[in-house]
């Protein structure tokens, strides 16, 4: 009984270095395809390793490096402190990121990228085209259906310009802030956060519909063509007030 005592604590112990150890790549190439996504070389451990890219179809993030967070694994959910990408490259930012028994969690986490590499992942509405910097941070967010349980965040737009065929216009500043309303993606845009004069709140719902309403009041000083095109939404009201109304399915 005590060989077997000694025997069975051996075996346990192997199998637990062998675990601490198991290489990342050895996981990696274990990963089922995913259609448009690639994985570069990876390095290091399932528990602190690197890939040294991730490219979903023309849309690649260098340097992905994770650590595995061992006090939410001891509570049955695995976070890993998950990095993207170097203070040069287009694409970079972090947090807390994983996975609980209720679906993906979030926090404090940051991306910066440009609105026109977001926009070959989801193209924008109308046939927009946009160039700039997207910066969105997020408090906290737990998946739940139909979008969320939690979210708390904001996004960021810096030195953008939005384009059409009916003309372009350039946005010195806009914020969005996030929340969740009974499962719902909700973001709300104040006019004092934007150089456009919007107020808006927008909706994604869980039939993927997307739905945008409020009001646009232009400056004086606004540009001509942001102001053509708000014509398309009508006549403005008694306060100057364009109507926002918006629908579609992404």
């Amino acid at each position: 009984m005590k060989y077997f005592k000694y025997g069975l604590i051996a075996i346990v112990s192997y199998g637990l270095f062998l675990l601490v150890l198991l290489p990342a790549s050895f996981v990696v190439n274990y990963i089922p395809p995913q259609p448009g996504v690639t994985l570069g070389p990876a390095q290091g451990t399932i528990w602190q390793g690197k890939l040294d890219y991730v490219r979903y179809n023309q849309v690649t993030v260098n340097n992905v490096t994770w650590d595995v967070l061992w006090g939410p694994l001891l509570q049955g959910r695995l976070m890993l402190d998950l990095n993207l990408g170097n203070r040069k490259d287009d694409i970079r930012g972090g947090g807390e990121v994983g996975y609980s028994f209720a679906g993906v969690v979030a926090n404090n986490f940051k991306l910066s990228a440009p609105l026109a590499t977001i926009s070959q992942i989801q193209p924008l509405p109308l046939g927009l085209k946009a160039s700039g910097m997207l910066n969105l941070f997020l408090d906290s967010y737990q998946q739940a259906s139909p979008w969320c349980e939690v979210l708390s965040g904001n996004l960021r737009l810096a030195s953008a310009n939005i384009s059409s065929n009916l003309g372009s216009v350039d946005i010195t500043k806009a914020q969005a802030v996030f929340n969740c309303d009974k499962g719902a993606l909700v973001a709300v845009i104040k006019p004092a956060t934007n150089s456009l004069g919007i107020d808006a709140k927008v909706r994604l719902d869980q039939k993927r519909q997307l739905k945008v309403s409020g009001f646009v009041t232009p400056a004086a000083n606004a540009p001509r063509d942001f102001v053509q095109l708000l014509k398309f939404t009508g006549q403005p009201d008694s306060n100057g007030r364009y109507v926002l109304n918006f629908k579609q399915k992404i």
